[in-house]
Formats: C-alpha cells, sequence, structure tokens
C-alpha cells in the first residue's frame, strides 16, 4: 500500500466519508439531513450509499483497470457482508447485479445537437447514453476514454452499442438502433 487517500472530509469531526488506502475503498455510514423525520434519513441514507456504489458504474463506463480493481475488492467485501446480512445490504446487490451482468451503453456521435430522444431510448431499453459532440468530446474521453475513437460525423447522427468499452458497428438512426438491439436480444436468447 503506497497511500492513503481520504474523500468527504471533515476537519472539524476528524472524519472521512471514504478512505482508500490502496486498493480498498471504505465507505463510512451513510447519512445526509440528521435534522430531517427518520423515513426521509432512511431514504437519504440509502441515496448516498446507492452514490458511493457507482463506483462500478465508473469502472464500467471508464474502462480503466484501476477503477475495475477499485470496484472488484469493494464488492468482494460487499459480499461477505450480504452473506451475514442479505436484508440490509439491497444496493450493494444491486451493484453486484451490474458488475456481474453488465448493461450496455448507447454512445450517441453527434455533429450537431444530441438528439431529444436519447435519455428515452436510453431509459425504455436499460441502457447507459453517452453523447459525444464537438465542444463535449475532450470532457467526454477523459471519463470514458473508449468513445474517443468514435469520429463526429460531417452531418447527422452514429450511434454505438457497447458492452464495457466494447463497440459494434455503429447505426445511423433511431430504427438502425433499434435494429441493432433486436439482434442483441436475439443473439442473447
Amino acid at each position: 500500500m503506497n497511500e492513503i487517500k481520504r474523500y468527504e472530509v471533515n476537519e472539524e469531526w476528524a472524519h472521512s466519508g471514504i478512505v482508500q488506502a490502496g486498493d480498498y475503498c471504505f465507505l463510512n455510514y451513510c447519512v445526509r439531513n440528521i435534522d430531517s423525520p427518520i423515513e426521509q434519513q432512511v431514504r437519504e441514507a440509502f441515496d448516498v450509499m446507492e452514490e458511493r456504489l457507482a463506483l462500478v458504474g465508473l469502472a464500467r463506463l471508464t474502462g480503466e483497470s484501476r477503477f475495475r480493481a477499485l470496484a472488484g475488492r469493494q464488492l468482494n467485501w460487499l459480499a461477505g457482508q450480504a452473506g451475514d446480512y442479505p436484508s440490509e445490504q439491497c444496493f450493494a446487490l444491486l451493484a453486484m447485479a451490474e458488475a456481474l451482468y453488465p448493461g450496455l451503453e448507447l454512445v450517441c456521435v453527434s455533429a450537431g445537437e444530441v438528439p431529444d430522444w436519447l435519455a428515452g431510448v436510453g431509459e425504455a431499453y436499460h441502457l447507459t447514453a453517452l453523447a459525444k459532440t464537438a465542444d463535449k468530446a475532450r470532457g467526454l474521453a477523459r471519463v470514458a476514454p473508449y468513445t474517443a475513437d468514435y469520429p463526429i460525423p460531417a452531418e447527422g447522427i452514429r450511434l454505438y452499442l457497447c458492452r464495457e468499452g466494447a463497440c459494434q458497428a455503429p447505426a445511423d438512426t433511431l430504427e438502425g438502433l433499434r435494429r441493432l438491439l433486436a439482434d442483441r436480444v436475439y443473439a442473447l436468447s
């Protein structure tokens, strides 16, 4: 272990919400507003835990091995906890399911504006949708490096259906994307 990193640091309480020690990541308690009614506190605690478990999603979207290693170690620890207390680990079990059975990503590369229907398609087909335009290409490449290889078309859109950073040949229309999705479902069944 080379270094210990602390996140969500509160100097007044001498507290760190997340501590990364080498390849391990430790989550502290999950709480937001302790002055709110107990029902809201419980919902917020689940929200905080879900946000922290987004590490799995970060690993999947970026394709970076360091995030995959961290997510894997975190999930191994959570698996042990879930074995002892499964009813208390709902969000952890959802994160594990996503890690074991990764979903599909849709990368929309657009010469102009991002289509209005992109978010709806993502929700309807349970896809993680990423949009790449000329003005957003550099920022997207920093968080999802595999998207750098997809050129922005001279006009229109290109729709890449991907799993863990590996993408199929693109479709140029929403109907073409639907065919890719239908082929994918047929291939998986």
